[in-house]
């Protein structure tokens, strides 16, 4: 009988679809064992190389040459409803590819493959797997050749009528696999065949679809031999797998004895050998329960910190092995270093080994839910098993969440309320629920033996005490005296208010405060006080407060300021001669010019206007302490009298200097509509405006203009006579 030692080969992941290159659907015996290479968007021809990289760092690489014929598809299991294997093994995730597809076609279809397996770098064994993934008439022949060991039938479905061998030269290097379809829908013989690699040298595997004599499909779908024992806890806990073992037996007979694998394993927890996991992270037991090796969890007292379970170990290898265990007593998701304790297995007969968990808390916490999870790995490899995740070759992992009994989980002393007092004051405390007790100090304590000792700390003290109950566990329970200074009783300082403002006073540290003017009458009670001064005056504060039973009174001074005088002038009225007028203020230290709507329009101290009619200006002064007042004044509008002259220079010289720097109107007056525009001597408009205030800068379009004479036009409507005049003007630089 040959032995294949398996390898574990998979991806781990948490989405199920990406695990999913374990069949997931069909009746095959070894849907746990196999996993078959996913060929998806693969396009196969000379060179092509596909790598297969697993978490716990196996690197496979497959290579294809000598590729000739009519090519090959990936393609899903069923590539021909006729078919056998997709009854067998097959995947609910349709984008996964493991068949290469020869279509329809009579000409022979080859190709080689070369493929090697390391970890970390080091060659490693493993097991080649190779099936017929479309159903064949005796006509369509499956040539596999292999430079590894002999191919042996690992697996052998039959029901079919059909009593020829589907398999020509089972235990040789070369095969044939025809006449897998049994003349109907999903009947016929489907043999599962396996070759090994030493991984000294890579493997070479030549796969030829012959149908010289037919026109039909042909499939191959490849995998490798990997079944593993997994851990059954979330991956937060690290993701832990132990490679199985397994014998080939009946390897080449047919039909009866059927081939099988069976497991070997030597080396493994309790009396239940491990079972193949697919699973991960969860209790999925496909071949019965193999979590065995614990079935006794004790209670936790606290007592003395420590924790104890017995687990029984099988050992037939004859060699010594090694055992690590690992308890998430503080229930935070995750196996830290200190949980975990590793101890030898004998080489024969070690029995059940003991693991102590020391320095533990009085109290395990409850976490998110009340159980606690434990793991247990066992290996000949003591590299394999320091961590509670990752890769070995051989023993088993048994994972577990149980719920822990505490016995003096519900043993509570109580040391009473915290407390709050004042210097110089005592508290007395009251310890309850207990049989004896011992508090943690004598220093500020006037008995730290009895229940209820007086406490008189100078500053905030935290005491605790130990309790004794009646069933002998003890618990601890703390009180904290807080030890506050005399209140600081603190009235407002006020600061200058406005004449006619209301002001808030506040006192801090009081229960209660009475307020009393300069005659000693009260004016109002409680820590907030308001009221509207008129004048300067004397306020005092009473402050008294109940727990220190402390009082205070403070006097505070209000001082209020009477809002600024102010004076407004004009510096002239308007007629159809002066179109503006300058507004000044004064009797402050900021203005705010608004008008009869009450927008403000300008800030400052002067303003120039220019109304349409005669209206009335408002200005709000404030001064140094920000008491204001209003004031206004009007600007008269007439229409009347001689008309503005609209003076135009005939030369400026935008230099920047400040000096005639803008060509424009000079006094215009009262106007009403405007159009003002400047051309070139080519007639292009470089200036307009509708605006009289308005004057042209000397550029265009953003650009300085050059030395020249420009043409004018203005034209003005208004009520004291319109205005249509041309003229010229220099530009000089």
């Amino acid at each position: 009988m040959k032995k294949f030692y398996l390898l574990i080969f998979l991806f781990v992941f948490i989405n199920t679809g990406l695990r999913a290159q374990y069949a997931n659907q069909g009746s095959g015996t070894l849907r746990n064992y196999i996993w078959w290479f996913d060929w998806a968007n693969a396009t196969i021809g000379n060179g092509f190389s596909r790598t297969f990289t697993t978490t716990d760092g196996l690197v496979v690489t497959i290579r294809f040459s000598n590729v000739s014929g009519d090519g090959v598809v990936p393609d899903v299991m069923n590539t021909w409803y006729g078919a056998v294997l997709h009854s067998l093994y097959n995947f609910t995730d349709v984008a996964i590819k493991p068949s290469l597809h020869s279509q329809a076609s009579s000409t022979p279809m080859r190709f080689d493959m070369e493929i090697t397996a390391q970890r970390n770098g080091v060659p490693v064994a493993f097991t080649f797997i190779a099936a017929d993934a479309e159903a064949s008439v005796d006509a369509e022949r499956t040539l596999l050749t292999t430079t590894g060991g002999n191919w042996k039938t690992i697996e052998l479905f039959k029901n079919s009528t059909q009593n020829t061998n589907p398999v020509a030269g089972c235990n040789t290097q070369s095969i044939v696999i025809a006449d897998t379809y049994g003349g109907t829908v999903r009947l016929g013989q489907n043999p599962i065949m396996a070759t090994t690699s030493n991984g000294m040298a890579p493997l070479r595997v030549s796969a030829t679809m012959d149908r010289t004599t037919v026109v039909g499909g042909m499939a191959i779908a490849f995998g490798l031999l990997a079944p593993f024992d997994g851990g059954d806890l979330q991956p937060a806990f690290g993701v832990p797998q132990h490679a199985l073992t397994f014998t080939n037996v009946n390897e080449c007979a047919y039909p009866t004895p059927a081939p099988a694998l069976m497991l070997q394993s030597g080396l493994y927890l309790g009396n239940a050998t491990p079972d193949a996991d697919i699973l991960l992270h969860q209790d999925d037991n496909l071949v019965g329960a193999d979590e065995d090796a614990v079935t006794v969890w004790p209670e936790y007292n606290g007592n003395d910190g420590t924790y104890s379970l017995d687990v029984p170990v099988t050992n037939l290898t004859g060699n010594p092995a090694y055992i690590k265990a690992w308890f998430d007593y503080n229930n935070d998701g995750v196996f830290s270093p200190s949980e975990g304790i590793a101890q030898n297995v004998a080489a024969v007969n070690p029995g059940s080994i003991r693991f102590t968990w020391t320095n533990l808390p009085a109290t395990l916490p409850a976490g998110a839910t009340p159980n606690f999870a434990f793991r247990f790995r066992v290996s000949s490899s003591q590299a394999a098993v320091q961590d509670p995740g990752g890769y070995a070759p051989d023993g088993e992992v048994e994972d577990y969440y149980r719920p822990i009994v505490q016995a003096c989980l519900n043993m509570k002393v109580s040391a009473g309320p915290d407390q709050r007092i004042c210097t110089g004051q005592t508290a007395q405390l009251n310890a309850s629920g207990a049989q004896s007790y011992i508090w943690n100090t004598d220093l500020d304590l006037s008995d730290p033996g009895i229940s209820d000792p007086v406490a008189t700390p100078s500053t905030t003290k935290e005491f605790y005490v130990l309790a004794t109950h009646a069933n002998g566990c003890t618990s601890k329970d703390t009180v904290v005296v807080a030890v506050d200074p005399l209140p600081q009783l603190e009235a407002p300082v006020v600061p200058p208010v406005c004449k006619g403002t209301n002001i808030e006073l506040t006192t801090t540290g009081a229960d209660q405060t009475v307020w009393t003017d300069i005659n000693g009458m009260t004016i109002g009670t409680g820590n907030q006080f308001s009221f509207t001064p008129l004048y300067s005056t004397l306020i005092r504060a009473t402050l008294s407060e109940s727990r220190c039973n402390t009082q205070q009174t403070v006097d505070v001074p209000v001082t209020v300021i009477d809002p600024p005088i102010t004076y407004v002038t004009k510096s002239n009225d308007l007629d159809c001669r002066t179109g503006r007028a300058v507004l000044l203020a004064s009797g402050g230290t900021e203005y705010q010019w608004m008008d009869a709507q009450g927008s403000i329009v300008h800030s400052g101290r002067a303003m120039t206007v220019s109304p349409a009619q005669t209206t009335k200006y408002y200005v709000y002064v404030l001064d140094n302490y920000g008491c204001g007042s209003m004031d206004s004044i009007t600007v008269n509008v007439v229409k009347t009298g001689a008309s503005a002259h609209y003076e135009m220079p005939t030369a400026f010289t935008p230099n920047g200097d400040g000096r005639n720097d803008c060509f424009g109107v000079k006094l215009p007056g009262l106007v009403g509509k405007v159009e003002f525009t400047i051309y070139d001597r080519w007639g292009n408009v470089v200036f307009h405006t509708n605006k009289v205030t308005d004057c042209w800068d000397g550029t265009y379009k953003g650009v300085p203009c050059d030395v020249a004479t420009f043409v004018y036009v203005l034209r003005i409507e208004s009520e004291c006579g319109n205005v249509d005049r041309k003229g010229t003007v220099t530009l000089l630089r």
